[in-house]
């Protein structure tokens, strides 16, 4: 399915880590997640150092499974890459722990 970006619609961000931000999008009447994930110059680049070249070759092995066995995965409809993305990761403090 080739995703038509400016037809989704953010209904809310459902969380953040490391490198991304997943939201629950709308998109044709239908509800998915999206994860949005700034990206280094240096990583647009198809490499498999980086690793959402490994993400991507991962769900693309997924892919080609059985129906039985990819029920145990997400499925990943599309992806794009924005040389003009203005995504910025909110990260959280790091917590960090002490022993008393």
């Amino acid at each position: 399915m080739k995703v038509e970006w400016n037809k989704v619609k953010i209904i809310k961000k459902a969380g953040s880590g490391m490198v991304g931000t997943t939201y629950k999008v709308e998109y044709k009447g239908k509800i998915y997640a999206q994860k949005i994930q700034r990206l280094f110059e240096h990583s647009i680049k198809p490499d498999f150092e980086h690793s959402i070249w490994r993400e991507i070759d991962f769900y693309n092995f997924i892919s080609k499974l059985s129906k039985s066995d990819k029920k145990f995965f997400m499925k990943m409809y599309d992806y794009d890459i924005y040389n003009n993305c203005k995504h910025v990761q909110i990260r959280k403090k790091k917590t960090i722990f002490r022993e008393t």
